[in-house]
Parts: structure tokens; sequence; C-alpha cells
């Protein structure tokens, strides 16, 4: 038995023998930052510079939406006047003419009454 165990023991320090030592190679510990800290930050700049372009045919796409609308609009202008839109109200129009033409386009959907909460059923001691 004392013979396995002294077998075993010179196996483990063999084996602990053949672990490279960080005092016997200083560069093994040092070369590993850098590197995974040169790929962090290359991985980093190439994630800002695709969010960049991005953004820019972003921009590029909301002007170009822009101009078409700002197109739109002065195409349809020369068709139709803004005082001959419908349910547009004029300009020249009193406060008064434009509270009766709210309270026609009111009275043309009928509301439905509600009756008043009766106290006994919030209350019912």
């Amino acid at each position: 038995m004392r013979a396995e165990a002294k077998a075993l023991l010179s196996t483990l320090r063999s084996a602990l023998k053949s672990i490279p030592d960080t005092a016997d190679n200083p560069h093994m510990d040092t070369e590993l930052l850098p590197n995974v800290f040169s790929s962090v930050v290359n991985l980093v700049a190439l994630c800002l510079f695709v969010a960049g372009v991005m953004k820019v045919f972003s921009i590029a796409n909301t002007l170009s939406e822009i101009r078409d609308t700002v197109k739109d609009i002065q195409r349809h202008q020369d068709v139709l006047p803004p005082s001959t839109l419908p349910g547009v109200a004029g300009l020249g129009e009193s406060g008064d003419e434009m509270l009766r033409a709210l309270d026609v386009q009111l009275n043309l959907h009928p509301t439905v009454e509600v009756e008043a909460i009766k106290p006994e059923i919030l209350d019912p001691h």
C-alpha cells in the first residue's frame, strides 16, 4: 500500500512539474489581457461604425419622405385652395359662426344620456 502511495505521489509531482509556472514565463499572463482588450475595442468600433452608417441611411430616408410630402402638399395646393376644402372653416368667419357650425356638427351625432347614479345604490345603509 505504501509503495502505491509513493508511486501516486511521484506521478502527481511529475504532473505538477509539467504545468508551466508563470514565474518562469512572465509574458504568459500579460499577453492575454492586451489581446482581449484589443478584440473588444475592435468589436465596439465596428459596432459604432455600423450604427453610424445605419443612422445616416435613416436620416436620408426621413429627409426623402419629408421632401415627397412637401411636393405633394405643393401639388395639391394648386388644385384646391384652402377655403374650398370640405369641413374646413374659412378664415374670415367670426367666432359665433364657428360655434354655430360646431353645434350643427355635434347635433348630427346623437348622444346617449346617462341617468345620475342614485345615492341608495352607493350607500345601502
